[in-house]
């Protein structure tokens, strides 16, 4: 589905669960697109809730907006949930879309009623933390490359991009490449066939139009967010893995401290974090108000 903005922008989504279900707005990773779902029986079913996934600018359906800050994604989601006629929701957000689902917390909180953050980049500026340490040389290539402005990181995601979308028939484990060492779960995960049936057909959607979106994205990020995580006075999840090397677990540690009241959710995972349908819908219940 697409919906045309007020702006003269188009942006596309999708909804999955119940049509009475309560609802709630997921925030896809970097890569990522509107299609990703959870690949395991039915946890929104089972919640009950109802979940709008949309694809940031410049991914799947939707109009770049070039030079885009992370709090920029606020406007798409305002006009989305205003089409949907969703007064209040919650927001939730994995990977590069942690950032934007704290965005909404911050920027709505008179519409948005919890936040669940799950493996989350902190603030490029955050006080305190060594935003690269224990990271894979692949993100540290890719975060220094964006440091340097777009033509610089272009450089470096435009051919990732098109050895992603070679690969797509293969292995998915090694999708993105020998620079990015994974933690042992998420090649076990990446092994599980429902699961890489899912991670291909959002890497194709997310790369139909190039790597735009990927590119604004990681801009987005080394640059100052547009509001502060501390602000946000809902309640918030901030959940993160102990072995994840794509975003390590000091920057799930930052949020936890600075964001007021914020609950602090510690596994051994990776990156992926749980697959087991049970754990997401104790997420998604959460949401819920649960």
């Amino acid at each position: 589905m697409q919906l045309a903005t007020r702006a003269g922008r188009i942006v596309g989504y999708e909804l999955v669960g119940p049509a009475d279900g309560v609802p709630i707005v997921a925030m896809h990773g970097t890569p990522g697109s509107r299609v990703t779902r959870f690949p395991i029986g039915d946890p929104y079913a089972a919640a009950g809730v109802r979940v709008l996934r949309f694809d940031r600018g410049g991914y799947g359906l939707s109009t770049r907006v070039p030079g885009r800050s992370v709090r920029d994604c606020v406007s798409d989601v305002a006009a989305l949930v205003d089409h949907l006629g969703w007064e209040c929701f919650a927001v939730t957000g994995g990977s590069g879309g942690g950032p934007h689902a704290l965005a909404c917390g911050g920027l709505l909180p008179e519409r948005v009623t919890r936040v669940l953050i799950e493996r989350s980049l902190a603030p490029f500026d955050a006080d305190g933390l060594d935003w690269y340490e224990g990271m894979t040389d692949g993100n540290i290539s890719e975060f220094r490359a964006a440091e340097h402005g777009e033509d610089v990181l272009r450089a470096v995601v435009e051919p990732e991009a098109a050895s992603i979308l070679e690969q797509l028939g293969g292995d998915s484990a090694g999708l993105l490449g020998d620079t990015y060492d994974l933690a042992d779960a998420d090649v076990s995960a990446l092994s599980d066939d429902a699961v890489a049936r899912e991670v291909r057909k959002m890497l194709r959607e997310a790369l139909r139009g190039g790597a735009e979106g990927w590119i604004d994205d990681d801009l987005a990020f080394v640059k100052p967010w547009g509001f502060d995580p501390g602000s946000i006075t809902r309640p918030v999840v901030v959940r993160y893995g102990a072995a994840d090397t794509l975003v390590p677990a000091a920057h799930g540690r930052w949020l936890v401290s600075h964001i007021p009241g914020a609950i602090e959710e510690r596994d051994d995972d990776g990156h992926i974090g749980s697959i087991d349908p049970d754990e997401v819908t104790r997420q998604y219940s959460w949401l819920a108000g649960g």
